[in-house]
């Protein structure tokens, strides 16, 4: 059944970085694929977040001298796990996997476009012309429903920062993957319930 012009699907970071043989795999990835491909058609306005970074950017461990993949580093008053280069702007890791097909094509939110700040969420696209939050309001939107990479990660904050900001959030469990084990992800699901997001 279709979705009405009041919801919109957000897909993270499905980019081939993130999928089998990516600088960012995801164990499994591919199995979101087809699942995604099905939810697709029902939504007439599906934003795709994407991490789209500078070749220097923050959370490279080969920014920063002698530091290594899975150090932490206290940055913008967070800290910050540093990663294998990823998702390089313009590079073939950064794009969208090709086994994903859009009727129509998606809206592309890029994430961590600066080099020295580290975007979390599809709501933090600092240095764009517009925000997510702002395109979703001028729409009207009531209701987002959340899947891609990763769960533990930036699916989890998009979903927390969605609700805060009065949205109504579901997240599509089945077209979600993470690193987290089969117990983890059944602690996380438990959250996110607990914070007022609905689960399909």
């Amino acid at each position: 059944m279709k979705k009405g012009k009041h919801t919109v699907l957000i897909i993270e970071n499905p980019q081939i970085d993130f999928f089998m043989g990516g600088a960012m795999e995801v164990p499994q990835a591919e199995s979101i694929l087809p699942i995604l491909n099905q939810w697709i058609p029902k939504f007439d306005t599906i934003f795709v977040t994407m991490d789209w970074h500078p070749a220097n950017h923050v959370s490279f461990a080969a920014t920063h001298l002698w530091r290594q993949i899975g150090q932490i580093i206290d940055r913008q008053d967070h800290p910050i796990e540093l990663k294998p280069i990823h998702c390089v702007q313009h590079t073939f890791g950064a794009k969208i996997h090709p086994q994903l097909t859009f009727p129509i094509p998606p809206i592309e939110i890029h994430k961590g476009t600066q080099a020295t700040i580290e975007d979390d969420t599809a709501f933090q696209n600092v240095g764009s012309t517009t925000t997510l939050t702002a395109q979703l309001k001028e729409m009207a939107i009531k209701e987002i429903y959340v899947a891609g990479l990763v769960l533990e990660d930036n699916i989890l904050k998009t979903a927390l920062v969605g609700r805060k900001l009065g949205f109504s959030v579901s997240l599509i469990s089945d077209a979600s993957a993470g690193r987290l084990t089969k117990d983890g992800k059944t602690k996380l699901i438990a959250y996110l319930k607990s914070q007022g997001i609905e689960m399909v």
